[in-house]
Parts: C-alpha cells; sequence; structure tokens
C-alpha cells in the first residue's frame, strides 16, 4: 500500500521533469542533425579562394538612394523583342522595379516567387493600379529567357488577365550599370563560376520616375508592399529601413562552399531554432505540473473507515 502512494505523490513532481526532459531531447537531436550543416559551413576552402570571394563581396551592396530620379529614357528590350525604356512604365502609375537574370541558379527565383506571393494576396491587381518592371543585370541574356521567366511567375501569380502589367526586361551593360548605379545596386561578376554576386530586395518608385521606398530579402509583407504602393502612387518618399543584406552567389562543389545567401540563411534559422528551444524550456520549467488523477486503491488495501463508507 506504501508504495502506491509513494508512487502517487511522485506522480506530479514527474510530469514537469518530464515534459522538460522530452523539450531538453529534442534540442539534443536538433543540435546533432544540424551538425553536418555546421560542418559544411565551417569549409570555405583554401585560404586564397576565401580571400577572392571576400573581395567579391565587399563590393555588393545595397544602397538606399531615396528620391533619386531613375533614368527613364536608357534603351531597353521587352520579352517581345521591342524596344522600351522604363518611363514608358510610369507617368500614371506607381512601379516595383527588381533587378535580377533569369539564368540565376539560386535566390533570383526566389525573390520572384516571393513577390508574386505577397502580390496574390493583395486585393489591387498588377497592371491596373501598378507595374512591376523585373531588369536583367547580365547583358548576354535574351528576350527568350525574358519570356520563359515571365510565364513563370504569371502562373505563379495566377490572375491571367495581368500579363500585360508584369515587364521583363534585358539590357546592353550601358544601361544596366545607368539603373543599378541610380537604384544603388551593387553587383559583381564573378568568372569563376560564371554567375553574379548581387543583393537581394526590390525598390517602389514614384510615376515620375523616383525612388521611393526599398524592400530587402526573400519575401515582402503584403501591408508593407501596399502601404508603400499607396504612398508611391501619391509621389511620397518613404523613410529608410533596416536592412538584413542577403547576397546571392555561387555554389562551387570543388571547394564545397556554400553560396553566401545560404550561409547567412543557415546562421539566422540556427539562431532562431536555438532561442525557440529556450524559450520552450523557460515555459514548460515555469508551468506548474497538472494534479495527478485520484488513485483508487484496491479494496483490502483501503482504510476501514473508507470500507465501511461504501455502499
Amino acid at each position: 500500500m506504501f508504495d502506491i502512494k509513494r508512487q502517487a505523490r511522485q506522480r506530479g513532481r514527474s510530469a514537469g521533469d518530464h515534459r522538460i526532459g522530452s523539450v531538453v531531447s529534442l534540442a539534443l537531436l536538433l543540435a546533432l542533425l544540424l551538425l553536418p550543416v555546421g560542418a559544411a559551413y565551417a569549409h570555405d576552402g583554401p585560404q586564397t579562394d576565401h580571400a577572392s570571394d571576400e573581395a567579391i563581396l565587399n563590393q555588393v551592396a545595397f544602397d538606399q538612394n531615396l528620391d533619386s530620379q531613375m533614368p527613364l529614357a536608357v534603351p531597353m528590350v521587352d520579352e517581345q523583342g521591342r524596344r522600351v525604356t522604363l518611363g514608358q512604365y510610369l507617368g500614371q502609375k506607381p512601379a516595383i522595379l527588381v533587378f535580377t537574370y533569369y539564368n540565376c541558379p539560386n535566390l533570383c527565383p526566389i525573390i520572384l516567387h516571393g513577390l508574386s506571393e505577397s502580390l496574390r494576396t493583395m486585393q489591387v491587381e498588377v497592371g491596373q493600379e501598378f507595374d512591376v518592371v523585373v531588369a536583367s543585370i547580365d547583358p548576354r541574356e535574351t528576350p527568350e529567357q525574358s519570356t520563359a521567366a515571365k510565364a513563370a511567375i504569371i502562373a505563379s501569380y495566377g490572375r491571367w488577365g495581368s500579363q500585360d502589367g508584369w515587364h521583363f526586361l534585358t539590357a546592353p551593360e550601358d544601361s544596366i550599370v545607368q539603373l543599378a548605379d541610380a537604384a544603388g545596386f551593387h553587383y559583381v561578376y564573378d568568372p569563376k563560376s560564371n554567375q553574379y554576386a548581387h543583393p537581394a530586395g526590390i525598390l517602389v518608385i514614384t510615376p515620375g520616375g523616383r525612388i521611393s521606398k526599398y524592400l530587402y530579402g526573400l519575401e515582402f509583407s503584403p501591408r508593407d508592399l501596399k502601404l508603400a504602393l499607396v504612398d508611391a502612387s501619391a509621389g511620397k518618399i518613404g523613410g529608410a529601413v533596416d536592412q538584413i543584406l542577403l547576397r546571392c552567389f555561387h555554389y562551387d562543389p570543388t571547394r564545397g562552399k556554400y553560396t553566401v545567401a545560404i550561409k547567412e540563411i543557415l546562421k539566422y534559422a540556427g539562431l532562431l531554432t536555438m532561442f525557440g528551444l529556450g524559450a520552450m524550456v523557460l515555459v514548460l520549467s515555469r508551468s506548474k505540473p497538472q494534479p495527478p488523477e485520484p488513485l483508487i486503491l484496491p479494496e483490502e488495501d483501503q482504510p476501514a473507515d473508507q470500507k465501511e463508507s461504501q455502499p
């Protein structure tokens, strides 16, 4: 009988310990699973290659040239091979401007998909209240590549009547340099990988072609995007925003190096994971254990007064 009572008293104390132990076990399991990722993350290859990458990345930036005038007359080519200018898509409506390149194997498709997902949740429609202009930073790319990129993004956006509001452009190098310099978009070509190192983000520009807002990252809050478009449509210039710079760069399998973007994403994801687990442990350690369920003793172990009170 005493063993049974002792088990009942210990049941409440062990409930909270068990929950904390489960969380700690989960944390250890995640740490073990992340060890290969951390090892790959830490492997940077030869020092000379690392120094070369750093030299490239030091040139990659996205300055906030708010209220700067974009060059509206530089020659460009649309997805149908027609000569166009940025000014053709402005005048009456604001526009979202995205610098990318269509042959990018890293973040560029993710940025465009994140933009289309945000726009898809908004009531306003591309082509009616605003346009989206996507400009390739690679002068070697062709209208055929911009056509394929546009088809993919239209399918992602899912509003088939909006195709006239999306503009996927290519341009000669002089035009790209003028546009990028005005926007504060600093990128570098890496001949070793035949890829571009560049920042991730978008601009919102007024109908007159002035820079109203910068939004950085891979995904964009629909609320922030809507407010930025409303301000830009009225010709307002927004304030500077905090910048978390993600830089799109190559992965070289011969050296086992992750792209800089992937390394930064892994770093932030690891920090968030540790903070989340720490918060869970703290909450569970402070929570009160549930009272144990009443224990019904066998009839032969019950006190005599309880036996007499039973029917």
